[in-house]
């Protein structure tokens, strides 16, 4: 019991999980390397993760990355910093199925990304129609990303959040009654780590790697 999803409090196991660790892994990358070379250089397109500083995005993934993978005695409070996060790494995950579709005779395993997601599917939904393992049409492959990551995220109310920074605050309430958002979704802080608490964080991540 590791995290509120629509298919009960679970966490993530088999094809699912190593698909998500995969794209996990990739996300962290990017990032990482933002935070090396001190500048940003990525971002998901998603204003409540990229709003994080790079080495704050680092640290949420570590927490993200051991709610969904490790199984622990409590699920955190769902906010849009951290499903914004779950957010990030399906698209990360999305890029590298694009990216792989349009480089398949260039890479060592051309169908690498399109095989886990396959497999992923299959323990979610074995009757679901899905495409050949090289199929090119990259709409075929968002939409089953689209289908695990609804298994995961209740909904997207985090891409919401510029609908509200500069809006009336009473409008605002309303709004957020009408979409069923609690009323503090939107007022969890993302962490902001030090560098020793940095070198920590990255060793997290690299043990969920090691699985």
């Amino acid at each position: 019991m590791t995290w509120h999803t629509p298919r009960g409090d679970r966490f993530l196991h088999g094809p699912e999980a190593e698909l998500f660790c995969e794209a996990l892994t990739v996300l962290t990358n990017w990032i990482d390397g933002d935070v090396d070379e001190d500048q940003r250089l990525y971002e998901c397109g998603i204003p409540a993760f990229d709003s994080v500083t790079p080495c704050g995005q680092l640290a949420l993934l570590a927490d993200v990355g051991f709610a969904l993978l490790r199984e622990t005695d409590r699920c955190p409070r769902l906010s849009a910093v951290s499903e914004s996060t779950v957010g990030a790494i399906f698209l990360a995950m999305e890029q590298s199925v694009q990216h792989e579709i349009d480089n398949e005779f260039e890479l060592p395993d051309g169908v690498f990304w399109r095989q886990r997601i396959l497999q992923a599917v299959r323990c979610i939904d074995a009757e679901l129609e899905v495409p050949d393992t090289d199929c090119s049409d990259f709409d075929e492959w968002e939409f089953l990303v689209d289908v695990l990551r609804d298994t995961i995220l209740w909904d997207r109310d985090f891409e919401a959040e510029p609908t509200f920074v500069d809006a009336d605050p009473t409008e605002v309430k309303d709004i957020k009654i009408d979409m069923g958002i609690g009323k503090d979704y939107f007022c969890e802080v993302a962490p902001d780590p030090s560098d020793k608490e940095l070198e920590t964080i990255r060793l997290r991540l690299r043990s969920l790697r090691s699985k």
